[in-house]
């Protein structure tokens, strides 16, 4: 059975939240925040740094049962270890299981190829890709 928008935000944060407490709490602080309005995003601060980092943003439409992508992007230091991929594969299980699609939308054209290389399926009228379970996220080097 589908369950609704807030729901699914709750889930999703919780698996952000699990992410984060495996590959972040060490080395950094983070948060997530999930505004209950259709996002969801997670914030970083390394030690050395001032600021916070967007991670992670997702938006939600209920309506289309779309969850969107529209930003990830990991410290250097989480780079090419399959972490993010990791990430992805997790939101798109919590998504796929409760009847939402999950959507890589704005993001940067070699982020775009390396997807649809994977097999993401292209979404043309609105110009991002959908990450569908036989998208191979899988750890290893594009």
């Amino acid at each position: 059975m589908a369950i609704s928008g807030p729901e699914l935000e709750r889930a999703i944060a919780g698996t952000v939240r699990a992410w984060a407490d495996e590959h972040l709490a060490i080395a950094q602080s983070y948060k997530v925040n999930a505004f209950g309005r259709g996002e969801i995003e997670l914030r970083s601060k390394q030690a050395e740094a001032t600021g916070e980092a967007l991670i992670l943003m997702l938006q939600f439409n209920d309506a289309k049962r779309h969850v969107y992508l529209t930003n990830i992007f990991l410290p250097q230091s989480l780079r090419r270890r399959g972490i993010g991929k990791a990430l992805m594969a997790a939101i798109r299980a919590a998504a796929n299981a409760r009847g939402y699609h999950l959507f890589a939308t704005d993001i940067v054209t070699t982020f775009y190829e390396r997807l649809v290389r994977r097999g993401a399926a292209i979404v043309i009228e609105d110009d991002m890709v959908m990450i569908t379970p036989e998208t191979d996220l899988t750890h290893h080097h594009d």
